[in-house]
């Protein structure tokens, strides 16, 4: 859903509560997420693309947000990696 400079990618599965933020283009878990979660974001280098974004997991799915800045189509990363994250909780 695009709502004005913000973008919201949605995507429904029954997977624990854990947060993921961008600092400075580098994804990191907060503190208590699943180590499948951490193990695969390791694995994915800093990038522009990930600035600005915020994941928020829980028991209805994930969310991403962002403010959309200049480029358009960021949403397509953020529906990425919502299905990696999935994929390594073994719910893809």
């Amino acid at each position: 859903m695009i709502d004005g400079r913000k973008y919201y990618a949605m995507v429904s599965a029954r997977v624990p509560r854990f947060i993921v933020e961008s600092s400075e283009g580098k994804l990191v878990a907060a503190e208590g997420a699943p180590k499948a979660v951490t193990e695969s974001l390791k694995e994915l280098r800093k990038a522009k693309h990930w600035v600005g974004m915020e994941l928020q997991a829980g028991p209805e799915g994930m969310v991403v947000d962002r403010t959309t800045g200049r480029k358009q189509n960021m949403w397509l990363y953020d529906l990425w990696l919502a299905g990696r994250l999935l994929e390594s909780l073994g719910e893809g």
